[in-house]
């Protein structure tokens, strides 16, 4: 059974006991979550045995995340458990790192659509102080001379 640890709208994490020795549900969970419709990304934090969930409110309520989280807890402990998904050299499971990966192409495009959205704003503030000061010089020209 998964327990709620933490819920913002659009975003629950769960804690879910053994998952960091259980590989079945490191890999099985957010795979099944990211087929639900409603489900933006999913991160798989063995360390602390949690589960976050991001996702629309309102494509999708809690009450329904959680009970395919605790559907999918129920298939995969039905299931043979698998060992623990740990290499010799500690890497990672390749669906760690394509989620990181993924994760890390989302906030460099997020940073870089903020750096065109900061440049289009300081050119315009920088254009209307040169066009203010240049019609505040051209009225100072204007009433010196009459």
């Amino acid at each position: 059974m998964a327990l709620e640890a933490h819920h913002v709208s659009g975003r629950v994490r769960f804690k879910i006991a053994g998952l960091r020795d259980n590989g079945s549900l490191i890999l099985t969970l957010p795979r099944a979550l990211r087929s639900c419709p409603g489900v933006d990304r999913v991160e798989v934090r063995p360390a602390s045995n949690s589960l976050i969930v991001y996702y629309c409110p309102a494509r999708i309520d809690l009450q329904a995340m959680t009970a395919s989280v605790d559907a999918g807890l129920g298939a995969v402990t039905a299931a043979k458990p698998t060992p623990p998904l740990t290499s010799k050299a500690g890497e990672r499971p390749p669906e760690v790192v394509r989620d990181e990966m993924r994760a890390e192409r989302d906030v460099v495009d997020t940073i870089r659509h903020l750096g065109v959205v900061f440049g289009h704003t300081a050119f315009k503030a920088a254009l209307e102080q040169a066009v203010q000061a240049g019609l505040r010089s051209l009225y100072r020209v204007a009433f010196t001379r009459n």
